[in-house]
């Protein structure tokens, strides 16, 4: 299992940031990867709410993840589960610093057990998912305070 923890700081209200990150429809804007995303579940987001999107791992190679809102608490905490080749679990937290919003992703991938696990997380999974969360929240930060 490789846990990633990154915080970065986002010139826009809490409430904005909290509501840019819940709606899924944004996720293709800050992970370019992601394609094919289409929502299993009418109605805005809330806590069940399912999602299924294709990871483009390299240019001919897209695997399938279903994406689930496993809890909600607005505008401070949303905790998302996915489920693909490898299964994470991604907490996002939110906190209000002046006129700024503090947010923090904690990333845990589980890979699978056993010495080949723990080689992969320490070399490649834990590098790789610490990479995207950095760009990812880059990419919100680049979006929201631009808009």
């Amino acid at each position: 299992m490789a846990t990633i923890v990154e915080t970065i700081t986002i010139r826009a209200p809490r409430e904005r940031v909290f509501e840019y990150r819940l709606d899924l429809r944004n996720l293709p804007d800050y992970n370019p990867d992601v394609v094919e995303l289409e929502s299993l579940t009418p109605g805005p987001p809330r806590d069940g709410s399912r999602y299924r999107f294709r990871v483009r791992l390299a240019p001919s190679l897209r695997v399938r993840t279903t994406l689930t809102i496993s809890e909600v608490d607005a505008p401070a905490r949303i905790v998302f589960e996915m489920r693909s080749l490898l299964d994470a679990r991604e907490v996002c937290t939110f906190e209000t610093a002046g006129d700024t919003t503090r947010v923090r992703f904690e990333t845990t991938v589980q890979s699978p057990r056993g010495l080949l696990g723990a080689i992969a997380d320490r070399w490649l999974v834990a590098p790789s998912a610490q990479r995207q969360v950095r760009a990812e929240l880059a990419r919100m930060r680049e979006r929201l305070e631009h808009d």
